[in-house]
């Protein structure tokens, strides 16, 4: 995808090179522009400049806001007669759901190019490009610190033979066909992972510098192409099966289904020079 995105590129700006050299409607000289939006990619930033009438390039930053969901998971079943033995004995309580955030990670850059098909006529483009981050999207983790300690306390008393608990199942979040054991403090987390380099291509309206004014507007609709989604728990190399899963894990099957970001920004833009 990369080398078709690099060879589109090539063969737009040799086509639209060409004809800007044998076209008497000369356009405005290189400008610079500046623009701001908002859209489902966050807030987003970028400077642009036109390289001819048909051809732009823009490349800036998409500020997602850190915002939490909350929500929560089960724990896997155990037996319920030694875990009643083992709360009355430790005077402790197995909580049957914990509380969870989710927080989205889709802060991006972005580098992309503009071809307008109409030239100075129209200002309807097709873009092609890319935007990259951070692989991590998005972090589960329990709401409260500690509050995983029960379950720790369980699971080092199943591991001990002195104990009348011994050779119990262990105890963990239910998250897809694996469990997120806490930590040594109580906590879990899950992470969720696409690629770092995300393809894009889409459509819009609007030119990123604007030709006849010093500002206008732009609208931008298309799709990322950021991979098939995988989760991982917290230490685990290998992500979380996305088959047979139901219960609290079914969000993560549907997650793993979702291999496209859309897109759709508005933008102010003007020219700076």
């Amino acid at each position: 995808m990369r080398k078709l995105l690099i060879a589109l590129a090539l063969l737009f700006a040799g086509f639209t090179t060409v004809n800007a050299q044998n076209d008497d409607d000369v356009w405005y000289p290189k400008h610079l522009g500046v623009g701001i939006g908002v859209g489902t990619t966050g807030i987003n930033i970028d400077l642009s400049t036109n390289i001819n009438k048909w051809l732009g390039i823009r490349a800036g930053i998409d500020i997602m806001p850190r915002f939490k969901v909350n929500t929560d998971l089960g724990i896997n079943i155990v037996d319920p007669t030694k875990r009643a033995q083992w709360e009355q004995i430790t005077g402790e309580t197995i909580p049957d759901r914990v509380d969870v955030q989710g927080k989205p990670k889709l802060t991006t850059g972005h580098f992309l190019i503009d071809v307008y098909p109409f030239g100075a006529k129209n200002s309807f483009h097709v873009t092609i490009g890319a935007y990259f981050g951070a692989s991590e999207i998005i972090s589960v983790y329990n709401k409260d610190f500690g509050a995983l300690n029960a379950i720790n306390r369980w699971n080092n008393d199943i591991m001990d033979p002195s104990s009348i608990f011994y050779g119990q199942d262990p105890i963990g979040l239910r998250l897809g066909e694996k469990m997120l054991y806490p930590d040594a403090y109580g906590n879990a987390e899950a992470v969720v992972k696409v690629k770092g380099f995300r393809p894009y291509i889409g459509l819009g309206y609007g030119r990123a510098v604007p030709r006849t004014k010093r500002f206008g507007c732009q609208v931008d609709l298309g799709v990322q192409f950021w991979g098939k989604p995988k989760v991982y728990a917290q230490d685990d190399p290998e992500p979380l099966p996305d088959t047979g899963i139901d219960g609290d894990g079914g969000a993560i099957k549907t997650i793993s289904k979702i291999k496209v970001y859309p897109v759709l920004n508005f933008r102010l833009v003007g020219r700076i020079f």
